[in-house]
């Protein structure tokens, strides 16, 4: 019910609006490529920003203005609980908070999100998944709970919330399940004054438009003023609609997630999900060295797509060579204001230089890239001191020199490039290598510290940058790799969702696993276990039939092995390591739906090559169950039992949901209609 986009027709008594103008609105049916709306529903697109963060403004910020605004009128002093505070409603709140002033508790469900607000500065941080929140709050509020609660919550969680309000306290009611379940609410809290308010607000612009539209104008206005930013968001294009279901479902994101309509011109053709965008702040100023070309340029691209304002790009030279003067100036088109220095980032002096220019800017420092690097490969046997320092000094030296002149800045983030040759290794490139090391260790050290330091160190990129340059050096990673070397664009959505949230190390990189297994048997390695998930069923194996290696094992030892193989699986389908998978959860615990489970049986049955998901349950009270009766329908089949009798199995299936659920009645009901074909209306 909400989008961003260009306006291309207006009807005959619109005098707001003209064909080509920018906007956000609200609208029935906006999974469309285009839309006819009201324009009463529609405001100017905030000036500067993206479509994709226009797309996350009406729904989250109308429903927080109108809600703690209009309703709750939340002032300062006043204590806000935010229940599901890391959700695009539950950032846009914390954001209109902070701005009158307000004391904020939050919940979330997971310690991903509550690291992510505290990088927001909130610090009264509770889990959303249990009741404990309640006793909690009452604890750090002295006994006297809060003035206000954005509810999103069900059930016993509801009325929790409820019970923490102090006199006079306003109730906001976001969720939906309690109103169409009907659930009942004691009314013994109202009697100290309480307010209870119910908000849907797209039912505003159906009932009361005009008043819908002055609010929703507001909202922009304080967009304009700086006082809102847009949320974190995740881009998907016309390809991965299933996947923004998926992450959706699973609550893996923050913020908003914004499905791009098929173009022509889309970079999101046939492209990865750009991911979820990070903080960045159209008031900040982000540095980015080597962003006169290559790999920096492409970052420097990204943050301007992601509504950076204020740009400045290093080189040696300052000028910006001639390939990247299209990209800069339509960065400057699109009201990004961008500025060229030159810089060598391994001279401290000069480093502190550039941010005390940068301090004296009416916009602070709030990120730096350092991508800046020295290329020139040398074998080791003739590598000499002088042609070592030139390579090492400009990568690791200036990172150093960078971490140093911001060690006492509040940066959302400081982001070292790194290579995937320090993992690989790459003859002719000691010094580069041990360059990037310096790098990832000094990302470490500030993450260990609490700094927002990450190094990231990617794969080959075929479109940008020194492999360009290199084709040889491209071709050596690549048959290493098992993959062509990947497109800057996929290499930046992939970065997007670690800025300002990730820190330490990471590898960005495309690869097949069994390959670079069979390449590089160190892979074998512990550090390459985050990495190698599902390398198995890649081929890690060399070709071996499964089925014969399991034919060979004792009972132990292939039901060892047929266990390992299915935690693989599940873990390729969750994207996480399978050290990781918790074997004594439920499915449901752990992030598996039935659409999830049936992939994860699938995978399985190719990787092993038998037939199991005619026969699997997947609603065992563990993961490990599901498991072990996974096993024991592979051993069977693979020591020459039949698959059971399918009719046999359904009459099972049918008395075990009769017990289960006590809908015999209704069973035979069925049944009777079965044989006499006759329609009949059957309840139950």
């Amino acid at each position: 019910i909400e989008a961003a986009g260009e306006v291309v027709r207006i009807g005959a008594r619109v005098k707001r609006f003209k064909p080509g103008d920018r906007v956000i609105c609200f609208s029935p049916s906006c999974f469309s490529s285009h839309v006819t709306i009201k324009a009463a529903t529609a405001v100017p697109l905030p000036g500067g920003l993206s479509y994709g963060a226009g797309a996350g403004i009406c729904v989250a910020f109308f429903t927080v203005y109108y809600s703690l605004k209009a309703l709750a009128r939340l002032a300062k002093g006043d204590r806000v609980l935010i229940h599901g505070a890391a959700g695009a409603v539950g950032l846009a709140a914390i954001q209109y908070a902070k701005h009158v002033g307000a004391e904020i508790y939050a919940t979330v469900g997971s310690d991903s999100k509550k690291a992510f607000l505290r990088m927001l500065g909130v610090e009264r941080i509770y889990n959303s998944r249990t009741l404990d929140f309640a006793e909690a709050i009452r604890r750090d509020t002295g006994g006297e709970g809060v003035d206000v609660v954005l509810n999103s919550l069900a059930g016993e969680a509801l009325r929790q919330s409820v019970g923490l309000l102090k006199p006079f306290g306003r109730f906001i009611e976001l969720g939906k399940r309690d109103f169409y379940m009907d659930s009942p609410l004691g009314l013994r809290p109202f009697r100290n004054n309480l307010m209870y308010f119910g908000v849907d607000a797209d039912q505003l612009f159906k009932d009361r438009p005009a008043y819908a539209h002055r609010l929703l104008a507001q909202v922009v206005k304080l967009f304009e003023q700086g006082v809102f930013e847009p949320l974190p968001h995740e881009l998907y294009g016309p390809g991965q609609v299933v996947d923004a279901f998926r992450t959706m479902q699973q609550s893996k994101h923050v913020g908003k997630i914004v499905i791009v309509p098929p173009q022509p011109d889309s970079e999101f053709g046939e492209g990865r999900a750009m991911a979820a965008a990070p903080l960045v702040r159209r008031k900040g100023t982000y540095l980015i060295t080597g962003g006169l070309r290559g790999v920096g340029l492409e970052a420097a691209r990204l943050l301007a797509d992601l509504g950076a304002r204020r740009l400045v790009l290093v080189g040696r030279s300052g000028h910006a060579p001639q390939e990247a003067a299209g990209t800069i100036e339509r960065m400057k088109a699109s009201g990004v204001h961008v500025l060229l220095r030159a810089c060598d980032v391994a001279d401290a002096a000069a480093v502190e230089a550039l941010i005390a220019e940068i301090d004296i800017s009416s916009a602070p420092l709030r990120g730096v890239i350092h991508a800046a690097a020295v290329y020139k490969d040398e074998m080791l046997g003739n590598l000499t001191a002088d042609a070592f320092d030139s390579i090492f000094a400009s990568k690791a030296g200036g990172a150093i020199a960078l971490y140093d002149a911001t060690a006492r800045k509040r940066l959302d983030f400081l982001i070292f490039f790194s290579s995937i040759s320090t993992v690989l290794g790459t003859p002719g490139q000691t010094s580069y290598v041990a360059a990037n090391m310096v790098l990832e260790a000094l990302a470490r050290r500030g993450a260990e510290a609490g700094r927002n330091t990450l190094a990231v160190s990617f794969g080959p990129i075929g479109d940008a940058g020194y492999l360009t340059r290199n084709r040889e050096v491209a071709d050596v990673i690549e048959d290493r790799l098992g993959s062509a070397p990947m497109r800057s664009i996929d290499a930046m959505a992939m970065l997007m969702p670690l800025i300002g949230r990730a820190t330490g190390h990471v590898v960005i990189a495309d690869f097949a696993p069994g390959k670079l297994l069979r390449k590089l048997p160190g892979a074998k390695a512990h550090r390459f276990d985050d990495v190698m998930i599902g390398a198995a069923a890649d081929g890690a194996d060399g070709g071996q039939d499964v089925l014969a290696i399991i034919q060979s094992l004792s009972e132990e030892e292939a039901h060892a092995f047929i266990r390992d193989r299915a935690v693989i699986e599940i873990a390729k389908v969750l994207k996480m390591a399978p050290e990781k998978i918790s074997l004594n959860k439920s499915m449901e615990e752990i992030g598996i739906d039935s659409l999830l489970a049936v992939e994860f049986l699938l995978g399985l049955e190719r990787d092993l090559g038998v037939d199991i998901l005619d026969s699997a349950s997947t609603d065992a009270p563990s993961l490990g169950k599901m498991i072990d009766g996974i096993v024991d329908i592979v051993i069977a089949r693979t020591r020459g039992d039949g698959p059971l009798d399918v009719e046999e199995r359904r009459r099972g299936e049918i008395e075990r949901l009769m017990t289960a659920h006590s809908v015999g009645p209704e069973l035979e009901k069925l049944s009777e209609i079965e044989d006499s074909k006759t329609e009949r209306r059957v309840t139950g």
